[in-house]
Order: structure tokens, then C-alpha cells, then sequence
């Protein structure tokens, strides 16, 4: 039963940071697009 316990919570902890990792990739992905975005956009107010 402990022993279980143990897996259940190593899988758990180790699950959580999987799910942590793909999160942080998104955000970050999402936070250079926009920022590309943004930079772009405001590129072309300053042009005409």
C-alpha cells in the first residue's frame, strides 16, 4: 500500500510538471507571436 502510495505520487508530481512544461511553451509561443504581432503592427503606423 505504501509503495503505491509513493507511485501514485511520483506519477502525480511528475504528470503536474508535464502539464507545467506544455504551458509554459504555449505562453511563451503565444507571448513572442504577439509581441511579433504588436512590433509589426505598430512597424506600420510608423511608416505611413
Amino acid at each position: 500500500m505504501n509503495v503505491n502510495n509513493l507511485k501514485f505520487s511520483v506519477y502525480n508530481s511528475v504528470y503536474s510538471l508535464l502539464i507545467l512544461s506544455i504551458i509554459h511553451i504555449f505562453v511563451d509561443n503565444f507571448i513572442k507571436n504577439f509581441d511579433l504581432l504588436w512590433f509589426s503592427s505598430s512597424n506600420c503606423g510608423k511608416l505611413y
